[in-house]
């Protein structure tokens, strides 16, 4: 679906706030601009992606693909990414994934997820790690001369690449389509929860609002446990491409 149709369900047949047109500007009246619930809608599609790993990915060049430089064992990596799965150098090797551990006693010039008995000595990749604090993902050993300028493609989970916004109210969310009305179920649960105005000085109202919330919110939980549970059934039996390690996290 469309953010235009996800803009209009949810404005018109969810939170039955139709004071104002899609695209238009909001008029005297209406609860919610639609510079905001778009923000809700996009909030719920970065939400569901994180918490499902639904948007798998190894072929975007901006997000997959490092190029190795000489002597530098550690490289920056792009926020959208959730976990990292796998890493392959040159298009031949799989890199095996050094994971934390305490039993690991690090060298003083490596990151403390490296252990002592992999070579510094820079020369062909043949690992990688990972270190969330820093966002940056390692290869061991750093590249020698003869290495640099290859590439390593990771294999990731990774947030939507391009935020939904009003100016392109064309586009889609990058989940799968069958979640797409269920995004609505976390955007009207928090267009619900920041209209102050629907209890209009009666507390009464708060245990309505508050039910009707949580139907909502609810509605996009149960989604992301069955998205988790396609994907885990999807998989088993799968062939693996590249060893699970090494969790960017």
């Amino acid at each position: 679906m469309t953010l235009r149709e996800l803009l209009e369900e949810l404005r018109s047949q969810i939170l039955r706030d139709t004071s104002s047109a899609v695209g238009a500007a909001a008029s005297e009246g209406a609860l919610h601009s639609d510079e905001s619930l778009i923000n809700y809608i996009r909030d719920a599609e970065v939400k569901f992606a994180i918490r499902t790993a639904c948007l798998r990915d190894s072929r975007t060049d901006s997000v997959c693909l490092i190029t190795l430089v000489e002597g530098q064992s550690e490289y920056d990596v792009s926020k959208r990414i959730i976990n990292v799965f796998g890493a392959r150098y040159d298009g031949r090797i799989n890199l095996g994934p050094i994971g934390f551990t305490n039993e690991i006693t690090p060298r003083a010039n490596l990151s403390p997820s490296v252990p002592t008995q992999y070579s510094t000595t820079p020369g062909e990749p043949r690992f990688f790690y990972t270190d969330s604090g820093s966002g940056v993902i390692g290869v061991v050993p750093a590249p020698g001369p003869e290495h640099a300028g290859k590439t390593i493609r990771l294999t990731v989970t990774r947030k939507p690449l391009v935020p939904l916004t009003k100016s392109n109210l064309s586009a889609e969310p990058e989940i799968p389509e069958e979640y797409h009305l269920d995004l609505l179920g976390w955007a009207a649960f928090l267009a619900l929860s920041n209209n102050d105005s629907e209890i209009n000085g009666d507390p009464a109202n708060i245990s309505i609002i508050m039910a009707r919330n949580n139907v909502h919110k609810k509605r996009f939980n149960d989604a992301v446990d069955e998205c988790k549970t396609q994907i885990k059934n999807a998989s088993a039996g799968t062939v693996s491409f590249a060893t699970p390690g090494a969790n960017w996290r």
